[in-house]
Formats: C-alpha cells, sequence, structure tokens
C-alpha cells in the first residue's frame, strides 16, 4: 500500500459507497471485507439495520451522514495509517455512532458486538504491516511520547505496532525497593484511579452497583480468595509505555485470556470534539487479560490488563509455574489506552498511591502492612 492523503482515500472510498448502496443491494465487492460482512448482517437483521441508521441520525458525526458513510467510514478506518493528531477522533467515530443508538441495541446485540471486534482485528492486523508505519514520526515529534527512553531496535519501528508496544531502554524505568518483596510497586506507567474493598461475598461496590469478582476473572477458580480483598485500578494514556510488568514477585498460578466486548465509552466534548471516558465497571465485560501470582508477602494477587479502546489487544507473556521478580514483564497492548486492576487477596495491604496521580512502572505505590 502506498501512503495517500486522507482526503484522497476518503473521497475514493465514499464514490465507491455511494456508487454501490442502493437501499439493501450493496455490493459486498465494493467494500473491504470486513464491511462486506456488516453489509451481509444487516440485510439479514432490519431490526440492526434500523437501529443503527437511528444511531448515524443521532450522532451526527461529520463524514458519516448515512448508512453508506458509515460503511465508507469503516472502509477507510481499518486500512487507515494512524497520524497521531487524527488519531483519537478517527478511532472514536464509529463507537460513538454505535453508542447512539436506542436502547444501546447495537452494542448489546452478540452478532453487533462480534463484528465490531472484526473491525478492531482487521485494524490490528493492518497495523501489523510496514505500511501502517508511515505516520510515526508524528508520534516521535512530540515531547508525550519520550522515545529518548525507548529502543527502536536495529531497523527502526517498522510497523506501527511496533513502535505502540516499544520497548523500554534499560535503567529507565529502575524498581523501588527490588530485594524486598514488602513493597508494592505500579505495574506501568499509568495513573492510580483508586482502590476499593472487596466485600465478603467476592463483590466490589463501584458507582452504586455491586460488581462479581468472579466475573471480572471469568470464573477463574481463585476468585473467591478475594474475599474481603482489595480492587484498585490505574489508567494508562495513549502516550504512556504499554508494557506491563509485575507489582510483586511470585509464582504464576494462572494465564489466560478471556474473550469479552470491545467497548469504548465516547462523549462529545464542549467543542464538539470526541474523546474516550474511563470508567470504573466496563472492565467486567471488556477483552481483557488475566495472570495470578502467590507472593510469599502479598498472598495472591490478580492482575488484569484491560484494552479499553478501538483495538482490544492484551498479549500476555508468563507461564504457569513461573516463578518470577517484582518488576518483570508480563505483557503488552497493542493501540490504545488501557486500564490494569489489581486484586489483592490481604486486605493488610497498604495502597499508599493517590488517585489521580501518575506513576511511572516500577515506583511504589503500596506495601504489605505489618
Amino acid at each position: 500500500m502506498t501512503y495517500r492523503t486522507a482526503s484522497a482515500i476518503w473521497s475514493m472510498l465514499a464514490v465507491s459507497a455511494f456508487s454501490g448502496c442502493a437501499g439493501s443491494g450493496d455490493s459486498r465487492a465494493t467494500h473491504e471485507p470486513v464491511v462486506a460482512d456488516l453489509v451481509e448482517l444487516l440485510d439479514a437483521r432490519p431490526d440492526l439495520r434500523d437501529a443503527l441508521t437511528a444511531a448515524i441520525d443521532s450522532a451526527a458525526v461529520a463524514g458519516i451522514p448515512d448508512l453508506p458513510g458509515f460503511y465508507g467510514y469503516v472502509d477507510e478506518l481499518v486500512t487507515w495509517i494512524p497520524i497521531e493528531r487524527e488519531l483519537v477522533p478517527r478511532a472514536l467515530g464509529v463507537h460513538y455512532v454505535v453508542n447512539q443508538a436506542p436502547g444501546d441495541a447495537l452494542n448489546q446485540d452478540p452478532a453487533f458486538s462480534d463484528w465490531l471486534g472484526e473491525v478492531a482485528e482487521a485494524w490490528g492486523a493492518f497495523l501489523d504491516t510496514p505500511a501502517s508505519a508511515a505516520g510515526i514520526e508524528s508520534f516521535t515529534a512530540l515531547p508525550d511520547y519520550n522515545v529518548d527512553d525507548y529502543h527502536p531496535g536495529p531497523s527502526g519501528w517498522r510497523t506501527f505496532n511496533q513502535f505502540f508496544a516499544r520497548e523500554i531502554k534499560p535503567g529507565k524505568r529502575p524498581i523501588d525497593a527490588p530485594s524486598d518483596d514488602a513493597v508494592i510497586v505500579s505495574p506501568a506507567d499509568a495513573i492510580f484511579m483508586g482502590a476499593w474493598p472487596i466485600d465478603e461475598n467476592a463483590t466490589v461496590t463501584l458507582k452504586g452497583a455491586e460488581w462479581a469478582i468472579a466475573d471480572l476473572l471469568d470464573g477463574s477458580p481463585y476468585a473467591d480468595a478475594f474475599s474481603n480483598g482489595i480492587y484498585a485500578h490505574t489508567f494508562l494514556r495513549i502516550t504512556d509505555y504499554h508494557r506491563y510488568h509485575l507489582p510483586v514477585s511470585g509464582v504464576v498460578k494462572e494465564v489466560r485470556n478471556v474473550h469479552g466486548r470491545v467497548y469504548i465509552d465516547v462523549v462529545r466534548n464542549e467543542d464538539g470534539s470526541l474523546g474516550g471516558a474511563n470508567g470504573d465497571t466496563y472492565q467486567f465485560n471488556q477483552e481483557r487479560g488475566l495472570v495470578i501470582i502467590d507472593s510469599p508477602t502479598a498472598g495472591l494477587v490478580a492482575l488484569v490488563p484491560v484494552g479499553m479502546s478501538f483495538i482490544s489487544s492484551v498479549a500476555l507473556e508468563p507461564e504457569v509455574g513461573a516463578r518470577l521478580r517484582k518488576g518483570d514483564e508480563f505483557g503488552y497492548f497493542q493501540f490504545g489506552g488501557s486500564d490494569i486492576v489489581m486484586l489483592f487477596q490481604d486486605r493488610n495491604i497498604i495502597l499508599e498511591a493517590e488517585a489521580g496521580t501518575r506513576y511511572l512502572q516500577g515506583e511504589r505505590i503500596g506495601r504489605v502492612g505489618g
């Protein structure tokens, strides 16, 4: 794929989409495969077509005036070369539209939710291609990305995903008290959002509603062990280092990915732009990973990396039975803002981190109480 300006691509796709989209007889040949799948789904499900049409009308997103415009927008998105200043609004447009459906009908429908996952996979696959790297300089030129902290590799970052999951240089994220297992450190460069008690029934109350830890951990046999423990939540910005590391030392007891929704809570700002809203409850249904560590000092610790943006890619590296040290890497995110939820079995944990404060990976955020 050669690099073309966004306007040129849009013009081409808009003509293609409109010329092939007469009523329900949209030609699959005029679209990317994932959009052709949507056309087929909507032809089979008039209720979803009506819900998406109503959502488009309600959302009033520039470039998506109607159903053919939505097709064209997604056609362009899944082969779009990321440019920093355009990345967030471009990625959020689809989800803002979908979220406007009456009664949240689209997000709640399994077939449509699966299609959103297909969109994420399609764009994610493109971001693994050399063509996707053409806009990386628009990111590295900005000081917020702190590119001097990272290894570009001998040949540079050859795809956008390589850049996004970039590796840190040695010494750039020192581990506080590396030999003291009573000290707990931040698993990532992240904003500490807060900590909440888990009750005796292994539920946590967030925004006035009770949420079962067993749901978050997808039925893990260790879920009940977190009764009377602590639930903590950290948030990674898109500019942050997106590899995650252990906050404590211990033995790996469980490792797996949990299939869930690809959902983003999108808000329209006062200036009309779109932004992502980071909440405290979507993690229970979202695509996520699960790693459980048995720490000699902190007891069982569950780590749940959650992909909260358009491409919810959560890669996990450790194997069950591995004995790992505090600060060891255990995986990485690809593209987008992300969360890491930490569960502590022992309520004797003292989390010293302040809500709303950003901590670098390896910085002290708490300790095992005396």
